[in-house]
């Protein structure tokens, strides 16, 4: 999947095409971007700081450009409102990302979670939640958070 396997190995490696060397369609952008909101949200305390994390991440990662972003943001909590589950998200990625895709999945959310500095018991619990959901075992988890410490998303 990844023409450059140090680009993976650094954290550099982009979400933008699926493990069959095609772009990604806007279910799989959306299933990211509700993922990352997930965890943005955690705490109760959505801040404009962390929506624009979440557009970086997206425009960077998924090379989905930031006018696209804001409409597949307002996407997904029109969804979350609509009913729409986070399981109907996560199955998306599982059937469509690759291993090393969910892994650097999981690493955006550590990425998301450690973005003000402190990590909180209740944000620890989700993503290790989203780990197994993901169905990434722990060695996989640990590599995540690795990548997370050396990604920079501006805005973090």
């Amino acid at each position: 999947m990844f023409t450059n396997l140090s680009q993976f190995l650094s954290g550099s490696a982009r979400l933008a095409i699926n493990q069959h060397e095609e772009p990604q369609s806007r279910e799989l952008q959306v299933a990211v971007a509700a993922l990352l909101l997930e965890m943005a949200n955690s705490d109760a305390d959505f801040s404009a700081e962390e929506l624009n994390r979440v557009v970086s991440i997206m425009f960077i990662e998924m090379e989905t450009p930031e006018h696209e972003t804001a409409e597949i943001v307002e996407m997904v909590e029109f969804m979350k409102r609509d009913g729409s589950t986070l399981e109907r998200f996560i199955k998306a990625i599982n059937e469509v990302f690759s291993v090393e895709q969910r892994q650097m999945v999981l690493a955006l959310i550590w990425r998301m979670v450690k973005a003000d500095g402190k990590i909180q018991s209740f944000e620890t619990t989700l993503a290790t939640d989203l780990r197994k959901r993901l169905g990434l075992g722990l060695e996989q988890a640990v590599f995540a958070r690795q990548m997370a410490e050396k990604m920079e998303i501006p805005g973090s």
